[in-house]
């Protein structure tokens, strides 16, 4: 359902579970300049939906009050859950859009089905999620350019939904590889000399002195080795 109420959006997402997840809409500008159309969350079986803006022309969708509430409540349960959150392509392009949009995720908090699934076995394989999930779920193709709001909906609801059902698999995948789910190629060393992973916040500004043309973490690499040093 797409959220009409700060309130509405608070109980659905403090439900418990023992994972939620979380997938964005945006425009096709790339992380760094695009505009926020949606954010869902959910299950295989629900899913709920903040939506500010109309993927169509842009227009704000709910009252401009309302729709800093219902940010608010998204960036106040971000912040504080202990849930697991699944989102597919986190590191390279989720955790920009939300971190711009005043609602970033600790990093702990998320296991990201697209790096999970590009290790061990499945590593040559391609990691678009239309295709994880046809190996791990019986869902039919939805992938697709939706053609209004209510197509956008539909369609982030399933993604949203099918994001949530390939995390097991994957994730018992992993287990079974005894390996962890980042290579944590991307450290610091801290005031003692010793290794230690950057912080979301410091990936974040590297990249964004590094202008938009970087993609990711991966692309500031040469920055990150010097921040070792």
């Amino acid at each position: 359902f797409r959220a009409t109420s700060a309130d509405g959006l608070a109980r659905f997402l403090w439900q418990q579970r023992d994972r939620l997840a979380v997938d964005t809409e945006t425009s096709r500008d790339g992380p760094w300049n695009c505009r926020l159309y949606r954010i869902g969350f959910g299950t295989d079986r629900d899913v709920a939906i903040y939506a500010p803006r109309s993927c169509v022309d842009g227009r704000p969708l709910l009252s401009e009050g309302e729709e800093e509430a219902q940010r608010c409540v998204v960036a106040d349960f971000f912040a504080r859950t202990t849930t697991r959150l699944p989102l597919h392509n986190w590191f390279q392009f989720d955790s920009i859009v939300l971190h711009r949009h005043g609602m970033p995720i600790d990093d702990a908090k998320v296991f990201d089905t697209l790096v999970a699934h590009a290790k061990g076995r499945t590593s040559e394989l391609p990691h678009e999620l239309g295709f994880v999930a046809s190996q791990y779920t019986d869902a039919p193709a939805w992938k697709r350019s939706p053609t209004d709001d209510d197509d956008m909906d539909r369609y982030l609801a399933d993604d949203v939904a099918n994001t949530w059902a390939v995390a097991d698999p994957v994730w018992r995948e992993l287990a079974r590889l005894n390996v962890g789910l980042y290579p944590r190629t991307l450290a610091g060393v801290d005031a003692s000399g010793e290794s230690r992973d950057l912080t979301q916040q410091e990936i974040y500004e590297v990249v964004k002195r590094s202008g938009p043309k970087i993609r990711g973490r991966l692309g500031v690499r040469s920055e990150i080795e010097a921040m070792r040093s």
